[in-house]
């Protein structure tokens, strides 16, 4: 299927009401869910694309629903196809989220996978690794000891306004943002009130 058609088809599909495009999707087979999954960029709304220019840190900070979790694991796994043996963080609240949601969960990083793509979760060692050979590893906000001395060129930071830690995480996370002329960083958070004020800009 071309782009062109695949775009016409989600086109149509997204004027459906909400009960429709649900029996529609239902109706699919596995195949073609898997194709409509794999097309993820044509159905993507603009808050879930990586914004254009030199950025080294991207925040999505939407409620529920806005399809935070999905953006980060397209984008992780864009990375990592895009950079061959790359070192990837993933850091959460808890080692405990980072698996549940960033790579177990419904729009984690195993289920945005493309059809050949092998993925291999070391659940017990906290990492993932892909086909292109870029791993990504786990880390818990709880304990930023953990950040002090790897390097990165990607990370994906989730729920960071819940982290407990979150200034010392944050500090540690951006000091290992260091291989390549341009590592960046993805935050995807809910809103909360909070105190914490975190330095953006703060590493290398």
């Amino acid at each position: 299927m071309s782009d062109a058609l695949g775009r016409e088809l989600i086109a149509r599909l997204v004027r459906l009401d909400p009960v429709m495009r649900e029996r529609v999707v239902r109706s699919l087979s596995r195949p073609q869910r898997r194709e409509l999954n794999q097309r993820w960029r044509l159905w993507a709304h603009d808050g879930q694309v990586e914004p254009p220019g030199d950025w080294r840190v991207w925040l999505i900070r939407a409620g529920r629903g806005f399809g935070k979790t999905r953006a980060g694991a397209e984008w992780v796994s864009a990375c990592a196809r895009a950079m061959p043996g790359s070192r990837i963080a993933l850091v959460g609240g808890t080692i405990e989220d980072v698996r549940r949601v960033m790579i177990e969960g419904e729009s984690g990083l195993l289920s945005v996978g493309h059809v050949g793509e092998g993925l291999t979760w070391r659940r017990d060692a906290g990492e993932l690794v892909f086909d292109s050979g870029a791993v990504a590893y786990v880390y818990s906000a709880e304990a930023p000891e953990k950040l002090r001395g790897p390097e990165h060129a990607v990370a994906w930071c989730d729920e960071l306004a819940k982290w407990r830690n979150g200034d010392a995480a944050w500090d540690n996370l951006m000091m290992t943002m260091r291989i390549g002329e341009r590592p960046r960083v993805l935050v995807t958070t809910t809103p909360r009130s909070s105190r914490k004020r975190v330095n953006w800009g703060r590493g290398r």
